[in-house]
């Protein structure tokens, strides 16, 4: 697949290899957007894959393709990557963090 000189500097600012960008090819959600397809790693995308054990390098790598033949762009969706993590809490893999807010610390302080 050609890269546009565009994409070329953004894989290279971004620490994106080729491998990454071609398991997002091959297992990464997909949708169209005006113009193009976008390829999303996400989650879901890579369960039940080689490449599952990636899933926390791998999450958010999203790629636009133009025409199935030109990669356009790859960026991080830090949305993505956020979310993930939020999930793997859900599931048991590590304790949901307890936040309070500013008033209940407030609240907790001895003031004497």
């Amino acid at each position: 697949m050609h890269l546009s000189k565009h994409c070329q500097e953004r894989l290279q600012q971004r620490g994106i290899t080729p491998q990454m960008m071609d398991i997002a090819l091959r297992c990464g959600r997909h949708d169209r957007v005006p113009g193009a397809k976008r390829y999303q790693i996400t989650d879901r995308s890579l369960q039940n894959t080689p490449y599952e054990a990636q899933i926390d390098r791998l999450r958010g790598l999203t790629l636009i393709v133009y025409e199935e033949t030109s990669v356009g762009t790859a960026y991080w969706d830090f949305r993505l990557k956020k979310r993930g993590c939020l999930r793997r809490s859900h599931l048991g893999q590590e304790p949901a963090r307890k936040r309070s807010s500013w008033a209940a610390q407030l609240s907790m302080v001895d003031l004497q």
